[in-house]
């Protein structure tokens, strides 16, 4: 099973098709870019958590095509969610630059919570 067929087992409503994608994911590497915004979205599950996170350490910058909908994941009710999308857009440096505003309102948003903001104002500083 190729990294885009894991991303739909991951969001999948079956816990042990999602454990085991997120298992699968987070043993691949780099190879799992294509699942970079399934990863992000899943970090909100607390089972999968940590498999996810294990796997998005390992992606390094996120493909192009994810930087739009993780601009749409920085305001996500999910702190890990939010967290991680910040992240990938800094990451992402330069090619993030056309969501460097909605980094901004996250980081200064006084409701969002602290290490959100930080991450968000991390991510501003890569960007440049």
């Amino acid at each position: 099973m190729d990294a885009n067929q894991l991303a739909a087992e991951l969001l999948t409503d079956d816990p042990s098709r999602r454990r085991e994608a997120a298992d699968r994911l987070a043993l691949i590497g780099e190879e799992a870019k294509p699942a970079t915004c399934a990863l992000v979205e899943a970090c909100a599950d607390d089972d999968l958590r940590d498999l996810c996170v294990g796997a998005l350490e390992e992606l390094g910058p996120p493909p192009a095509t994810a930087l739009p909908r993780l601009a749409e994941l920085l305001t996500s009710e999910s702190l890990d969610v939010a967290y991680w999308a910040a992240t990938l857009l800094g990451r992402a440096r330069a090619n993030a630059a056309p969501y460097v505003a909605d980094l901004q309102r996250v980081a200064n948003d006084a409701a969002t919570p602290e290490v959100v903001r930080d991450r968000a104002a991390w991510a501003l500083r890569k960007i440049g």
